[in-house]
């Protein structure tokens, strides 16, 4: 997995109309630099909405796919934390454009198989799934949407889980997935998995067709958060993004989001935990989570997250953002002497971009 050797930018930038890449216009007396090939990648985020009250765009994204179904299968299920504040209101939105059977389903703890398994079958006939509400919600929304289309009459989420389940493949789209967070912070809405308990452990179902359709992220959901949860989700989100950004696997596409999100994060966590009304901070942080999922989503994350979720099954309570906080800088130190005493093109790399990343926290 090797990376493409970057460039000084400031010898780039010292040198003006003097450089020129190799093969791309060099001519007599002017310095070349020689560059690898880009590495290629794909993307993946789904449809965005982003933005002060775009929850109320909720029961036209609904519809919008629900004209597009069969008849039979114009019921929505919608899967809520452990209140009906938001979810109630789009019900009633709705009810009133003429949804007949419409389910709400409460997530009050981190999903599991056996609360996997009862959603599913409550849903049995929907035509589009919803989730309004946290991580634990939004996963749970995953996983139903391709239950519903994946497994037979009687799907079990323990055949598409990896390490305790089958691991079987995902073969088809679930059906349409609108995604609505009410914490900034998982970045949920935008990943291909869906994180699950069995048992004792924390494990995943992984596949593209986990992306919801839609994810509509409006920052005014989480002003009533908890202080705690404001922290928890916040430190979360920002090393969602430095991870991916400082990864062998980060890409010029992924490294937009990564590095505007930890921006955001270290601009706005704190003044969205001092003040909850902060609006700009709360849309900053929005922003952040949401740019941590798409970051993580195509670069992948490192070595916090390889232990935070080790301890998250070994410690169930504990909050993952917390660990994650906690894990950030004794892991960076450990990464950053691997990287200086390596001494590779690679850890070069990845030494300019934790000071990059550094200049931008502090």
């Amino acid at each position: 997995l090797r990376q493409v050797d970057e460039v000084d930018e400031s010898a780039m930038l010292a040198s003006g109309p003097k450089m020129a890449r190799s093969g791309l216009g060099a001519g007599e007396g002017r310095p070349t630099v020689t560059c690898r090939a880009l590495p290629s990648f794909e993307f993946s985020p789904g449809r965005l909405v982003f933005g002060r009250n775009s929850v109320e765009r909720l029961p036209s994204l609904v519809t919008e796919y629900l004209e597009h179904i069969d008849r039979g299968s114009s019921s929505v299920f919608i899967v809520c934390g452990s209140t009906n504040r938001v979810s109630e209101p789009v019900a009633k939105a709705l009810r009133e454009k003429g949804v007949g059977r419409i389910e709400i389903f409460n997530v009050a703890k981190e999903p599991t198989v056996e609360l996997v398994r009862e959603a599913t079958k409550r849903a049995s006939g929907c035509g589009v799934v919803v989730s309004i509400g946290g991580g634990a919600a939004i996963d749970t929304g995953k996983a139903v949407s391709v239950l519903l289309t994946n497994g037979g009459e009687d799907p079990d989420p323990l055949d598409f889980l990896e390490v305790v389940g089958r691991g079987l493949p995902i073969e088809r789209p679930g059906v349409p997935y609108i995604a609505c967070p009410t914490t900034a912070g998982v970045g949920s809405e935008v990943t291909k998995n869906a994180v699950l308990g069995a048992g004792p452990q924390k494990v995943s179902m992984r596949s593209p067709f986990l992306i919801p359709s839609v994810a509509v992220v409006d920052p005014l959901l989480t002003v009533t958060c908890p202080k705690t949860t404001t922290a928890y989700t916040g430190l979360d989100a920002l090393v969602q993004c430095i991870e991916p950004y400082c990864t062998h696997l980060a890409t010029p596409l992924s490294d937009l989001y990564a590095r505007q999100g930890v921006v955001y994060g270290a601009r706005s966590l704190r003044a969205a935990f001092d003040d909850p009304e902060d609006l700009e901070a709360r849309d900053e942080m929005s922003l952040c989570g949401l740019f941590s999922g798409i970051a993580l989503a195509n670069s992948k994350l490192g070595s916090v997250h390889g232990f935070a979720g080790v301890l998250g099954g070994m410690f169930p309570k504990a909050p993952h953002g917390a660990i994650c906080g906690r894990l950030l800088p004794p892991c960076w130190r450990a990464n950053f002497e691997a990287c200086r005493s390596e001494g590779s093109a690679q850890s070069t790399r990845a030494l300019r971009r934790m000071e990059g990343v550094a200049e931008i926290l502090v």
